[in-house]
């Protein structure tokens, strides 16, 4: 795996993909940052041909790609 996919595969597992819901703003604007980073993250390797892997691990990790909907 690639250095870029396995920070990719790091950001995705160590998110709080719930952060929007927080009433604290010190853990929203982490949790935005988070999410602009992998934004980043899956752009760029969206950009060097590895979608198909950004995809596999964004399947995995992303709660609502499994199928279990935005709460």
């Amino acid at each position: 795996m690639s250095d870029l996919l396995a920070e990719f595969e790091k950001a995705l597992r160590n998110h709080d993909w719930y952060y929007d819901y927080s009433d604290d703003g010190s853990v929203w604007r982490r949790g935005l940052a988070e999410a602009d980073n992998i934004r980043r993250i899956r752009n760029e390797l969206n950009s060097t041909g590895k979608e198909a892997e950004a995809e596999a691990l964004w399947k995995e990790h992303c709660p609502w790609a499994k199928g279990r909907g935005k709460p």
